[in-house]
Order: C-alpha cells, then sequence, then structure tokens
C-alpha cells in the first residue's frame, strides 16, 4: 500500500490480525522496526503470530529489536538466513 509507517497506510490495516510480517525494509534499521511495532501492536488480536524476518542479517538492527522481545520464541533458518516468530500475548 505503501510506506507502513504512514498514517494513510495504517489506517487502511483491519484489526484483530492473526498474522503479522515484518521485514522493515532492506536495511533493517531499528528506529523503523521499533515504529512499525508500535504502529501495528494494538491492531494484533490476543494470540497472534508475529514473523520477523532476517533477525540475524548482518549489519541490521534485527536482532537489537529481537533479542529483547519478551515471548516465547521459535527460530527458523531459512535458506542462509533465519526468521523468527512468536505468538502475541496482550497482557504483556
Amino acid at each position: 500500500f505503501g510506506d507502513t509507517r504512514e498514517p494513510s497506510v495504517v489506517e487502511r490495516v483491519p484489526d484483530n490480525i492473526e498474522l503479522l510480517f515484518i521485514d522493515s525494509g532492506t536495511t533493517h534499521e531499528y528506529a523503523l522496526i521499533a515504529a512499525e511495532w508500535e504502529l501495528y501492536r494494538p491492531k494484533l488480536a490476543d494470540g497472534a503470530i508475529v514473523v520477523c524476518d532476517d533477525i540475524h542479517f548482518a549489519g541490521s538492527d534485527m536482532e537489537r529489536f529481537w533479542d529483547p522481545l519478551p515471548y516465547d520464541k521459535v527460530e527458523i533458518a531459512i535458506g542462509g538466513n533465519a526468521a523468527g516468530l512468536f505468538r502475541y500475548k496482550a497482557d504483556r
């Protein structure tokens, strides 16, 4: 739809998202990742699955975002990279 941080894009996304995929551009900068998380977290259904791509991507801030998340997390190797996923709990 456009830049994931633009209000017009966020407004188009329905509430009670059951699956959120965070890829955050090609550089995976922490400020962008954190901004997306803050915008879309309130739209998540309790128990939604969240997938973060490239969690160990060299030169990115994905690990800085991924590591402190307070959820039981799973990492999955995909080719030479890894994605991480967790089940969102609204009370955390």
